[in-house]
């Protein structure tokens, strides 16, 4: 017997066309389906370590922008590693919540 998902909107009861197959998919690798795998936690806060300076519990990642541990003084690397930092955390399961701060009086110098 098939599952549906039910959920009236303005009177409307709209119902899913496909049985649900929570369980019964096999489970495969990032080579098989394509796809570029998370890169972990402790490898992206090592690589971005020299502007921003990271924690994370309980899947909400704090990241602080700095240069030498004060305010961010804007340059190429931060330019471009902000890049990086938003796509990997970003794939990062483990992140439930991403909030980018700054450290120092200022957060750009």
């Amino acid at each position: 017997s098939s599952t549906h998902i039910k959920q009236k909107v303005n009177n409307m009861v709209l119902k899913a066309n496909y049985e649900n197959d929570a369980g019964k998919r096999k489970s495969m690798s990032h080579e098989e389906l394509g796809t570029i795998s998370h890169m972990p936690f402790e490898e992206y806060k090592e690589k971005c370590k020299d502007f921003l300076t990271m924690t994370r519990k309980n899947g909400i990642l704090e990241a602080r922008l700095h240069t030498n541990g004060d305010s961010l003084q804007w340059c190429a690397q931060a330019h471009q590693g902000l890049h990086y930092f938003f796509d990997w955390a970003g794939r990062d399961p483990e992140n439930e919540v991403i909030i980018l701060g700054g450290t120092g009086k200022d957060l750009f110098k």
